[in-house]
């Protein structure tokens, strides 16, 4: 009788231990599961705080502010710039992984996660609430870089502009326009002074070059980024024409 007592209490132990492996590993998953999940929505927490803190205007500036992060794929872009029609939306892929280890240090659980989510921008500021989605089977998108000036394009400036009375707001911007830019530069061209000035921006934050024709003399500069900064000078063709922001005129 003992020995069957010793038996049936030894089946017993190890059944109970069987049950609380079945439950730790349980609770491994489950722990899991909420890591990865959580670490899913801070990466689409990032993108939403990025977009609030930058406030883009233009779609593609919406896409390069999700594209680059780490477990963030841009899944859909629609639209032109926040203020036109019905604004901008995007669908967010964000991704979670997690990885529980047991008291030894073994690998008990790992959890993978992936959410979609739609984020709209409207006229207006208006936000639209954050929507979960399904993931659309198509690839990741990515968007077009930022505009940007070519290389040389200072002295190309320079043997481009006409000098003297030939100089006039006209031939300044048609000179431009044989340089073929990219058509998403910003250019603005004004007469101040007997000068006429140029300025070229990269976009509506990029980098910002002026130029400008004083008589017989082409002037080529780019403006320290501390003066282009709100409130100092801004990026226009009659800043460009008063010569402002010359940190080293040529």
């Amino acid at each position: 009788m003992r020995a069957g007592r010793g038996h049936v209490g030894v089946v017993g132990a190890v059944v109970l231990a069987a049950l609380l492996m079945g439950c730790a590993a349980g609770d491994h998953e489950a722990d899991a599961q909420r890591q990865a999940e959580e670490q899913a929505r801070a990466r689409l927490t990032e993108v939403t705080g990025a977009i609030a803190r930058q406030r883009p205007l233009e779609a593609d500036e919406f896409g390069r502010l999700v594209t680059g992060r780490e477990g963030v794929d841009l899944m859909s872009l629609d639209g032109t710039t926040r203020q036109d029609g019905n604004g901008v939306s995007l669908v967010v892929r964000v991704r979670g992984e997690a990885l529980v280890l047991d008291w030894n240090g073994s690998e008990s659980a790992r959890a993978e996660v992936t959410l979609c989510h739609r984020l709209g921008y409207r006229p207006d500021d208006r936000v639209d609430p954050v929507t979960e989605v399904d993931c659309p089977p198509t690839a990741p998108i990515t968007p077009r870089p930022a505009p940007s000036l070519p290389s040389g394009t200072d002295e190309r400036l320079r043997r481009a502009l006409p000098t003297g009375p030939a100089a006039t707001e006209q031939s300044v911007g048609a000179a431009v326009d044989r340089l073929r830019l990219d058509p998403r530069i910003r250019r603005d061209v004004a007469t101040a002074d007997g000068a006429v000035g140029l300025a070229l921006r990269e976009g509506r934050r990029g980098s910002c070059l002026l130029a400008r024709v004083v008589g017989d003399r082409v002037e080529v500069w780019r403006p320290p980024t501390v003066l282009m900064q709100p409130g100092e000078l801004t990026c226009d063709g009659r800043t460009a024409a008063l010569g402002l922001g010359q940190r080293d005129p040529s």
